[in-house]
């Protein structure tokens, strides 16, 4: 392995100069938080009135569906912690998400968590809406198989032997 020259003394201060000035742009969510008055994100943040308004607002933009794979959305991820998402000023980096999505963007499959390029790779991740659509389509054809099957017993209950299509029908145990 080549091994890399050693730094000068002004290249080192140059760099040091890039990262404040981006940590200046950028501050940590951490950071913005404390300005704001939270001491905490998950236990603070999260359970302050403004974080209730920017959730419900963002789900309700989502008709409650999950971006990811559409199920129903019950919670909002963060696709950036900038000073404007968290205040509530910016929500086109806010998405709705289902539970067990948003389980897979924030944890690898070992259950710990991702880094925040691994998140935003899981959250683009195609394969959870393909296999949504897989089980739509085994559902539908569970159902026109059951319905074929009841058609040819003469919508007959197979237990009781009541008319299946009127549940008033049916006699014996399946009342």
């Amino acid at each position: 392995m080549e091994s890399l020259p050693p730094m000068t003394r002004e290249a080192f201060d140059a760099r040091m100069e890039e990262v404040r000035a981006h940590l200046a742009a950028n501050p940590p969510r951490e950071v913005i938080l404390a300005r704001m008055g939270y001491r905490d994100y998950f236990t603070e943040y999260l359970d302050s009135p403004l974080w209730r308004k920017i959730r419900s607002r963002v789900l309700r933009r989502a008709q409650q569906l999950c971006v990811r794979c559409g199920d129903r959305a019950t919670e909002v991820h963060h696709l950036s912690y900038s000073e404007a998402v968290l205040k509530g000023d910016d929500d086109s980096q806010l998405a709705a998400i289902c539970r067990s999505c948003h389980e897979a963007v924030e944890r690898d499959g070992d259950g710990k968590r991702r880094t925040e390029a691994e998140k935003s790779k899981a959250f683009f991740d195609s394969t959870a809406r393909h296999a949504r659509e897989e089980r739509e389509r085994r559902w539908t054809e569970d159902i026109s198989r059951d319905s074929d099957y009841a058609e040819s017993q003469g919508y007959r209950c197979g237990w009781c032997g009541g008319d299946a299509r009127s549940p008033g029908s049916i006699k014996g145990s399946c009342d």
